[in-house]
């Protein structure tokens, strides 16, 4: 009887998952927002999007709750906490932004779509989101084992894919990060349903695995990845852009260019930030031009 039930639960969730609809009729139908074991009621206040969900006292520290009150740490939802009677209520602002699950659901279920927006190089740029945001949060005293690593808190941008975590206090203290990170990307890899995402994903924690990595270990992979699948798939949106400027100090065509070109790969590439500075681009394009007046 309980293996039918539970053949019976996986086919609904399956079903579920697999079910293409667009967010207006998930915002139509929807009432409700489910975060790990809680569910929280959606509100309207002050033109804003709010769900609330309610944590024992002790559940959410008290330097928790000041660094994470209102927009101080840009790497979560906006919160606000009301504590009565040993009760916290909390109030997340998820105004732009749905649930990893449903963004997947309204942009990956159609397969033809799948081959257009190659679903495996985005699909490796949202969970290297989701873990640089664990690793940003921590310069906010969000720690990794006070914070539940779980599908159901990550919140996404559809506008720009950007990245927000829903602060949920750890379900599974028992838990390393490394297995709960695992746990997370095992239910993101079903979503897709796609047979590369689920070989990356398998590949990556292989590797985090094998070599005992760490957060940091595991950023430097996925950039790794990442840069792998934008040579596999060679979009130009990935690659290189080729705009023909002329200097008019130099005359020479393509400066401005290669400056452009540099900073897009550095970023979209190698993940430097904005660690290597103009100086060294100068003497790049000195000898450049250097070289073109000895030819």
């Amino acid at each position: 009887m309980d293996d039918k039930t539970n053949k019976t639960n996986e086919t609904n969730e399956t079903n579920e998952t697999n079910k293409s609809y667009t967010l207006a009729e998930r915002a139509k139908n929807e009432k409700s927002i489910y975060l790990v074991e809680k569910a929280g009621r959606i509100t309207e206040v002050n033109g804003k999007r709010k769900f609330y969900l309610q944590f024992d006292d002790s559940q959410i520290l008290k330097y928790e709750k000041m660094m994470l009150s209102g927009s101080s740490c840009p790497y979560t939802l906006p919160m606000k906490f009301l504590s009565h009677d040993g009760i916290t209520k909390v109030w997340y602002d998820f105004t732009g932004y749905i649930q990893l699950k449903e963004y997947i659901k309204s942009e990956y279920c159609n397969t033809l779509k799948l081959n257009d927006l190659e679903p495996t190089y985005k699909a490796i740029d949202i969970i290297l989101k989701i873990l640089q945001n664990l690793k940003e949060i921590e310069d906010y005293l969000i720690l990794p084992y006070r914070i539940s690593v779980n599908s159901d808190t990550v919140f996404i941008n559809p506008s720009d894919v950007s990245i927000l975590l829903a602060f949920y206090p750890n379900e599974a203290p028992e838990l390393t990060l490394q297995k709960r990170i695992f746990n997370m990307l095992s239910k993101i890899s079903s979503w897709y349903q796609n047979d590369e995402v689920v070989q990356y994903i398998s590949r990556f924690q292989n590797t985090v695995y094998e070599k005992n990595l760490g957060l940091e270990g595991m950023i430097s992979v996925l950039y790794a990845m990442k840069r792998e699948l934008s040579y596999i798939y060679c979009n130009k949106s990935h690659l290189r852009k080729s705009i023909e400027i002329t200097d008019t100090n130099t005359g020479i065509t393509g400066i401005e260019d290669a400056k452009k070109d540099y900073k897009f790969e550095k970023c979209r590439h190698f993940g430097l930030g904005n660690k290597i500075k103009g100086s060294f681009l100068n003497i790049l394009l000195k000898s450049i031009h250097v070289n073109r007046k000895h030819k």
